[in-house]
Parts: structure tokens; sequence; C-alpha cells
């Protein structure tokens, strides 16, 4: 990925340790997150797993979320990032989180396989999905479940900003999941209307959100501060039945033996 210009400085799109230190501000504040961990974690206490994986588990948002539903002594987390794992750990210290590259050949930091994967707005940062997801499920025992979300629509330039190679649609995302071989995948979107129009907010104000992430004035802006109280009211009211949105979200099984 082409390098960006922040604040002057060229930074990478890819270095995670700059993006966690970036977005630790605001990410616990944008509806976007609360929105698919939501629908994530309701998915997985469909699963009724025990031990559950979190592949690309970032600053531990998700886990710290599903903590709430789990023993948190059940519940385990991959990242690449120092700075996400360091983060990670804070917040959730009972949990098994390692830092370590799915796609590095190395034998992985986690010995036990797990009932539930989930794997969250993962697969857009990655130029192979297909081989990222097969190093992934070799965590997964037979029969398990998977709970994968992407993106789909157009990236935004913040988007760019923090290494979406590419966004998906439904006949993209069945495939690669066909692809590693799950089975009973169902692929569906959701999103319509609010969390689509809160995209398009972040579509239109383009790279003057990435500015303001990156030197934390999101945070301090009170038309921002109201917009994100707004979404976060509408987006727990998203009629998500209607099968339109923005969002992907996938459930799939990893064959029984």
């Amino acid at each position: 990925m082409a390098d960006l210009k922040f604040g002057g400085a060229v930074q990478n799109s890819d270095d995670w340790d700059f993006h966690w230190r970036s977005l630790e501000p605001v990410t616990n504040a944008l509806p976007s997150q609360a929105f698919r961990h939501r629908i994530v974690v309701r998915e997985v206490i469909r699963a009724r797993p025990n031990y559950i994986l979190d592949v690309g588990c970032g600053q531990g948002d998700l886990l710290e979320n599903m903590s709430r539903y789990f023993d948190p002594r059940l519940l385990a987390g991959l990242e690449q990032s120092a700075i996400g794992v360091e983060t990670a750990i804070k917040k959730v210290p009972e949990a098994d989180i390692h830092q370590f590259d799915l796609l590095s050949k190395e034998p992985s930091p986690i010995a036990r396989n797990f009932e539930c994967l989930t794997c969250v707005e993962v697969l857009e940062h990655v130029d192979d999905p297909v081989e990222f997801l097969r190093s992934a499920l070799t965590h997964l025992q037979p029969g398990g479940r998977c709970v994968i979300t992407v993106p789909s629509g157009p990236r935004t330039a913040f988007d760019i900003s923090i290494g979406h190679r590419r966004h998906f649609n439904k006949q993209d995302l069945r495939s690669i999941l066909n692809t590693v071989g799950l089975v009973n995948v169902r692929v569906r979107r959701v999103g319509f209307p609010f969390f689509d129009m809160y995209r398009l907010i972040v579509l239109m104000r383009g790279r003057k959100l990435v500015s303001a992430v990156v030197n934390s004035s999101l945070e301090q802006s009170k038309l921002a501060r109201f917009v994100m109280l707004a979404f976060s009211l509408l987006l727990r009211v998203n009629p998500n039945f209607i099968p339109l949105g923005l969002q992907l979200v996938a459930t799939a099984d990893k064959p029984a033996a």
C-alpha cells in the first residue's frame, strides 16, 4: 500500500502500531463499531461456544464486549500490532491474547482449537483473504462456527488511510468462504438505512476526517460528538432484518470431522 501524509509526516497505511495510537482516543465512540459488535455478539451467543478466538482483535474492543456474556478466561485473541495487543490485554487481562501474523508461516502461539472464531473488519486489510482465512481456520475445531464481517460499498479516504485493499459484495465474500471449505455459508447485508447514512457522511468528509482522527480533534468537536451520539442512538434501532446495507455479515461452519 502507498504511504500517506499525516500532518506533513509520511506514514505507512499498514502501520497498525501508529493507527492504534491515533485511533485509541476515538474508536470506542464510533457508532459503526458498536453496531457491528452487537450483531457479532448475537451471532456468537447463538453458536453457544465454550472457547472463542477473535482473529485480528485490534485493541480488544470486541473481546471486552464478549467478556460481558462469556467468561473472559475462555476468550483469546490474535493481533499483528504490538500496540493493539498491549491495549487489548489491559482491557481483558484474563483473555489469552498474543501478537501474531497469521501469514507469517510461524507456529501459532495458541495450541488449542476453538468452537467459535470471529474475524471482524479484517479481510479488507490483507492482500490474500483466502490464505489469511485458511490460516485462521487452523484454530477452529471441526464443526466450529465462524462469524465474519467486511465492509461493502465504496472505500472512503479514511478506509484507504488505514489500509483497506478492497471492499466486498455478497458474492465476493461467499466465494472466499466456499473456497476455504466452509459450509452452511450465510452472507447478509445489514445497515439500511442508518448505518448507510453514517457511511455516506464518512465518505463525504474525506481526508478531513483522516486529519481529525490522527490529530485527536474528532473527540473534541462538539458537532462530531453530536453526530456520533445521534448515530449511536439510531443504529440501536436499525432494522437489520432488511436485506440491504453496506455492512456484510457472514456465518459459516467448519465441516465436522
